[in-house]
């Protein structure tokens, strides 16, 4: 073990980003045509945009009133060295309209209050990026994506997820951006790109009392020390296979999600005190994707092993060892991307599985979801509509998303949409929620105006 302290790396990358940055500051920062055309130095664009949802599921009423302003800058150091930083500030104006027990939508019988002011100011990426003949460096806050299945995560597991709006944001608000440092090689044959992560952070649950709060972390759990044997690296070898793309993977890493590491105390069947000892556990993710076009179909697929994972087990009181099974995951995935007539459709299946499963864990041994997701343009792509429906099988859950889209001006968007859940609310046991269905009275529909500049 080399107990080598590593609190300094989180400094290490705001530094260097204020290091370059003030390099910046002799350069003239005005923007001109010449820069919207590339060649100035300095680009910047964003965007406002405001999001506003009504729940008429259950206790209906306004659930957002959310502004954004957001900005992206780039900016050409040398020709070699780019410099990207996006920028947020935000503000949910609800909790100033409505009391947080009528947003939230459910019964507290707690009586607990929490504070649920939404807003701030946010460094959502900032990275350089160096390039050279054959290799490539981005040094910075960033998402990688790995894997070919749009929203179920196989080999996609670089970044965390932020659940404060459930899974409903889209990908650039879903997941969490981490410093990190990624190399990649471009070889003749084999493309190679290796990521390493000193940035500890793991799924950020939605905001306790709010109205997407399902699950949340214990207190007393436990995180692992930034040390250097604790941090995060992987791997990934990418080239042209058949005619498509496959790529192998591999990632040491923590589990996102923490193991409770529960302790049962009972005699002759009773269970008569629950001590609980929540901590991260290390995974190693092994994978692999392929893709390939055939004429207008692209089929793909990709699947990962997972040594090191536990799982919560049902309460037994006559073990008095601590009640999380280590069991190897496998999941794995297909898509079907194809057109009929003037809509684009796209298929999806995944399916987790437990090979050495035994009753007593809560998860079962098998474990489907299934994706549609329609899309078709409209008056010369003035006009977008789109629907996603997603189905797991475990419990019967769905989740259907119908939206429309109007590019009202080359600068300005107008979306409305639904969002439809369905799915049994809770198990049989005490703090068993389901995925989808404990949001069974979330419906809502929502509208959101975006001007880009």
């Amino acid at each position: 073990m080399l107990g080598l302290d590593l609190g300094w790396v989180r400094l290490f990358f705001p530094i260097l980003w204020i290091i370059l940055f003030i390099e910046i500051i002799p350069t003239p920062l005005m923007a001109s045509e010449e820069g919207s055309k590339g060649t100035f130095p300095l680009q910047y664009g964003g965007f406002f945009k405001n999001e506003t949802a009504f729940r008429f599921g259950h206790t209906a009423t306004f659930t957002k009133v959310l502004n954004i302003f957001e900005l992206q800058t780039q900016y050409a150091l040398l020709p070699s060295v780019r410099l990207t930083g996006i920028g947020r500030a935000f503000f949910d104006g609800i909790y100033s309209l409505k009391k947080e027990d009528t947003i939230r939508g459910r019964e507290d019988t707690t009586g607990e209050t929490f504070d649920l002011t939404d807003s701030g100011i946010d460094l959502k990426e900032g990275y350089a990026d160096i390039t050279t003949s054959r290799i490539d460096f981005r040094i910075g806050k960033q998402i990688v994506r790995w894997g070919i299945l749009e929203g179920f995560r196989i080999t996609d597991e670089i970044n965390p997820l932020d659940f404060k709006e459930f899974i409903l944001k889209g990908v650039e608000d879903r997941y969490r951006a981490l410093w990190l440092l990624k190399g990649e090689y471009f070889g003749d044959d084999w493309n190679t790109q290796v990521i390493w992560i000193p940035d500890l952070r793991f799924h950020k649950p939605a905001p306790a009392g709010s109205e997407w709060e399902e699950f949340q972390l214990p207190p007393s759990i436990s995180e692992p020390p930034l040390t250097l044997e604790n941090t995060e690296i992987g791997i990934r070898l990418s080239r042209d296979m058949w005619g498509g793309d496959g790529a192998f993977s591999f990632f040491y890493t923590w589990d996102d999600f923490p193991a409770a590491f529960r302790s049962v105390f009972g005699f002759g069947g009773n269970l008569d005190s629950v001590n609980f000892t929540p901590r991260y556990s290390r995974v190693k993710i092994w994978g692999l994707s392929y893709s390939k076009s055939f004429g207008g179909v692209v089929i793909g697929g990709e699947g990962a092993y997972v040594t090191g994972k536990f799982f919560g087990t049902e309460p037994d009181p006559s073990s008095l060892s601590e009640n999380e099974i280590e069991r190897d995951l496998f999941k794995y995935g297909f898509l079907v991307d194809f057109s009929m007539g003037e809509t684009d459709v796209s298929l999806q299946f995944s399916q987790q599985i437990i090979p050495d499963h035994q009753s007593a864990i809560l998860q079962k041994p098998f474990e489907s979801a299934f994706s549609l997701f329609l899309r078709r343009e409209l008056l010369y792509k003035r006009w977008v509509i789109e629907m996603l429906m997603l189905y797991f099988t475990a419990y019967t859950e769905f989740v259907i998303r119908p939206k429309i889209r109007y590019q009202m001006t080359d600068h300005l968007l107008a979306t409305v949409g639904a969002d439809f859940f369905e799915g049994p609310e809770s198990g049989n046991g005490p703090g068993e929620f389901r995925f989808v269905g404990f949001f069974r009275n979330q419906d809502r529909v929502f509208a959101e105006i975006k001007y880009s500049f």
